[in-house]
């Protein structure tokens, strides 16, 4: 009697292919991403990767999908109880951050390589990739106001626009740190690596408090 069995069914190749997709994709992006390159690491046939994952856009978008649940699922929300100051808040997101991309940085890589190229990706995988924009934008948002709660913020100021400038700031900022943490070659392990880029945070914590304009 034949085997009946669906390939599918294998979790360790359903693994085994999506962390070398995880890899491939966050190295290279969508378009150089080779599917020859993740069968080979995941030590399956082409065209297993394909009967797993029918086509590469949706092993990509099921990579992603994957990178962001596994972070989010590791996400600690008590890291931001006892933040009173915002400069502290910035800082301490920062280094959260970088030790959570030290844990995970092929999930990492592999996000922040989609934001890059989302411009460029094709409309279908833009569409589909929207879960992950509307769900960090939800998270971000839960965030300030947890934040902004401890927060002594002026009375005179209108908290809806302080939610957004405590995002828009927050956002910039960690962008130009994954930018930097990009930019190493390899992964960054080393503590000095590390407290250089605290170090850059806390100079743009130091600007926002006292301004760049003399007096």
């Amino acid at each position: 009697m034949g085997k009946t069995a669906n390939k599918k069914n294998n979790p360790a190749k359903t693994e085994a292919i999506l962390q070398a997709a995880t890899v491939e994709f966050g190295l290279k992006g969508y378009e150089k991403g080779s599917t020859d390159v993740i069968a080979e690491q995941a030590g399956v046939s082409k065209g297993t990767v394909f009967n797993y994952f029918d086509s590469k856009e949706n092993l990509y978008v099921t990579a992603i999908r994957t990178a962001y649940e596994q972070i989010l699922a590791v996400y600690d929300f008590t890291e931001w109880q006892d933040i009173h100051d915002f400069a502290e808040l910035i800082v301490r997101s920062t280094n959260y951050k970088m030790q959570l991309e030290r844990q995970y940085p092929h999930q990492f890589k592999i996000i922040v390589h989609a934001y890059s190229e989302i411009a460029i990706l094709p409309k279908s995988i833009q569409e589909k990739l929207g879960f992950i924009l509307q769900e960090s934008i939800a998270l971000s948002q839960k965030l300030s106001k947890q934040i902004l709660a401890n927060m002594n913020v002026r009375e005179d100021v209108d908290k809806k626009l302080v939610e957004e400038y405590v995002q828009a700031v927050m956002g910039a900022i960690l962008n130009l740190v994954m930018r930097d943490i990009q930019a190493v070659p390899g992964e960054i392990t080393e503590i000095g690596e590390m407290d250089k880029l605290i170090e850059k945070v806390k100079l743009f914590t130091k600007l926002l408090d006292e301004g760049i304009v003399r007096q």
